[in-house]
């Protein structure tokens, strides 16, 4: 869904339990805001925007490392009995 798509600059955000109050005040600075889901496929949109595929790269690097970080604190708190 694309909020405010006549905005100055474009915004991709995925959809991992953000906001419409965040949503809103992207839109108030003037942004164009996509909202996508986690799994979304990244690269319809850097067809059109040009060579940018080490952000895609980067983005999920960094996801990655999330869902590892999480699953070891998550198995930290199991071990501790909580």
């Amino acid at each position: 869904m694309v909020y405010n798509p006549s905005g100055e600059f474009k915004i991709i955000a995925v959809d991992c339990g953000i906001k419409y109050n965040q949503i809103r005040c992207l839109i108030a600075r003037g942004a164009a805001v996509k909202v996508v889901p986690w799994n979304y496929d990244f690269n319809n949109d850097v067809e059109k925007g040009g060579n940018q595929s080490w952000l895609i790269e980067e983005y999920y690097s960094i996801l990655g490392a999330f869902y590892v970080i999480f699953a070891l604190i998550f198995i930290f708190l199991l071990s501790c009995g909580m």
